[in-house]
This record gives C-alpha cells, structure tokens and sequence, in this order.
C-alpha cells in the first residue's frame, strides 16, 4: 500500500511538473516512501481519532472515554498523533521518545503487523510488539501482535 501510495503522489507530482526534465521517472526514493507513509499515517488519523484530534487542537485534555488519555496524546508539527510520557528525556530517537499512535481496529495497523511480522521471520507476539513500538503505539497491541 505504501508503495501505491508513493506511485499515486508521484504521478500528482508529475501531472504539475510543467517542464519534461524535472519529472521522476526512475525507482522510487526513501523520500517519497517515507512521505507516503506520513501521508497513509494522517489519512487513518483523520478516520479513527476524530474526536481526539479535535480536542487536542482546541486545546483540551482528550475525553475520559478515550484509549488514549493515560498516554498524554498530542499532534506534531506534521499532523500526526503521537503519544508522550517519561522517555520524553530519555537519550533515544524522536521516533522511540514519542511513537505514532495506531488505531485498534484499522487496515494499515493490521498490514503494519503483517509487514514487520513477515520481516521478521515470524517472531513471536511479544518481540514483534517491541520492535513495532519503536516507531508506533497500536491501541491493544497485545492483541493485535497475537
């Protein structure tokens, strides 16, 4: 699905390049698959965190109800949902100190397992779980790893 996506926006990309010589043609780069993946990573946000996301940007605590209220939810300067907590100070990656929050039940959590499961030579739940939370924090991940 990254890849696709990384297509499609290439072809946007190309479709408003006016000028023939500044066109991409060949494989695709680590930037337009990182960039597809942020762009994949807003579009589940703006589905399932709907309400969390408006409370954040208004500036209130995120709702009693919510799964994500003990893990101190905010949205960075690229619009996604991150959740904080007491690695905030640790001497660790961006990436590690504040992990993208993942929706429970969504297609691109459960293709995000599969992906990282299969790279892993099928690890077991509890390892492939740490090394998905060294990017992400899945709401029920235990059970999604499972």
């Amino acid at each position: 699905m990254n890849r696709i996506v990384a297509y499609l926006l290439r072809f946007c990309y190309n479709a408003h390049t006016k000028v023939v010589s500044e066109r991409r043609l060949k494989a695709l780069n680590v930037n337009e698959l990182s960039n597809a993946t942020m762009v994949l990573l807003r579009k589940m946000k703006s589905m399932s965190f709907t309400s969390e996301v408006a409370e954040l940007k208004a500036n209130r605590l995120v709702g009693r109800r919510s799964a994500l209220r003990t893990l101190n939810p905010f949205l960075d300067p690229d619009g996604l949902l991150r959740v904080g907590g007491r690695l905030i100070n640790a001497d660790i990656a961006y990436t590690s100190k504040c992990p993208i929050a993942l929706p429970a039940k969504s297609t691109i959590t459960r293709l995000i397992f599969e992906y990282e499961h299969k790279c892993l030579i099928h690890i077991g739940p509890r390892r492939l779980l740490t090394n998905i939370h060294l990017r992400y924090w899945p709401i029920r991940g235990r059970v999604i790893a499972r």
